[in-house]
């Protein structure tokens, strides 16, 4: 397979949170050009995050088949949430499909899905943060390792230390 992949660059000064364009579709047959079955959204990758999950207000729009709520555990405590099965479109077109999913409370928030470990690891991910600005970049499928611990360090700017 062909691997495919994005970065994203945020500009000057440091991001504390990993935001990109995805398309969440109901099923892994949908097709993206039916613009009536996809929604369009933002989604946060969460490191900390075992699982991808939805929001409500997608699993509705797209009338997602919910299962039995299961107990999973978030930052704020555990949590009921219905399993769901969806397609994700994410940046350069890489799509994934059969991605299960928790259907849970993200109102208010700047994204509508959080893409976990369970996607992450699917592909080589990795945030560095250099002349002052992040870079986020991920390729899927993974194709090789990447060990900053035996990279040949070649100075590209000028580094400041975490702690004075």
């Amino acid at each position: 397979m062909k691997p495919h992949s994005f970065t994203i660059r945020y500009g000057s000064g440091k991001t504390y949170s990993l935001i990109s364009a995805v398309t969440v579709l109901p099923l892994s047959d949908s097709n993206p050009a039916d613009e009536e079955r996809i929604v369009h959204c933002n989604a946060i990758w969460d490191a900390g995050a075992s699982i991808t999950c939805v929001s409500q207000r997608v699993a509705r729009k797209l009338s997602l088949e919910l299962f039995p709520e299961m107990n999973a555990r978030a930052g704020s405590g555990l949590c009921l949430c219905p399993p769901c099965i969806i397609g994700l479109i994410l940046s350069n077109g890489i799509r994934l499909d059969g991605v299960a999913a928790l259907a849970t409370n993200l109102n208010e928030n700047d994204f509508d899905v959080i893409i976990g470990l369970d996607v992450i690891s699917k592909g080589d991910f990795a945030v560095i943060s250099s002349g002052g600005e992040t870079i986020f970049s991920y390729r899927y499928p993974s194709m090789q390792v990447i060990d900053f611990e035996h990279y040949e360090y070649i100075e590209t700017a000028k580094t400041t230390p975490l702690h004075d």
